[in-house]
C-alpha cells in the first residue's frame, strides 16, 4: 500500500536529492529520519568526492545552528600558545 503526501515540488526535489546521496530509496531515507530518537543528530554525512555548492554549505551550517548540541566539537575552552605553536621553534 502507498500513500501520497503533498510538499512543494521543490521539497519533493531535495527530499530526492539528499536519498540519492546516501546511496537509498526516498522512502528509505525518510523512514531514517523519522526513526531516530529525538536526541540523535538527524545531519547527514557530507560526501567528500565532491565540491559543494554555496547553497549545500548554506543548509549544513543551518542544520549545525539548529542542533549545536549535535555537532562534533572536541574543543574544551581555550589554546595555550603552546598548543598553538607546538611545531615551530
Amino acid at each position: 500500500m502507498s500513500s501520497t503526501l503533498e510538499v512543494q515540488p521543490e521539497t519533493a526535489a531535495r527530499i530526492s536529492e539528499l536519498a540519492l546521496r546516501q546511496g537509498v530509496s526516498v522512502d528509505a531515507y525518510l523512514l531514517s529520519l523519522i526513526g531516530r530518537s529525538k536526541d540523535e543528530p538527524i545531519l547527514m554525512e557530507i560526501p567528500d568526492t565532491r565540491r559543494l555548492s554555496l547553497e549545500e554549505i548554506d543548509w549544513f551550517f543551518d542544520e549545525i545552528a539548529r542542533h549545536p548540541s549535535e555537532a562534533d566539537s572536541s574543543y574544551q575552552g581555550t589554546y595555550s600558545r603552546e598548543d598553538i605553536y607546538f611545531d615551530h621553534d
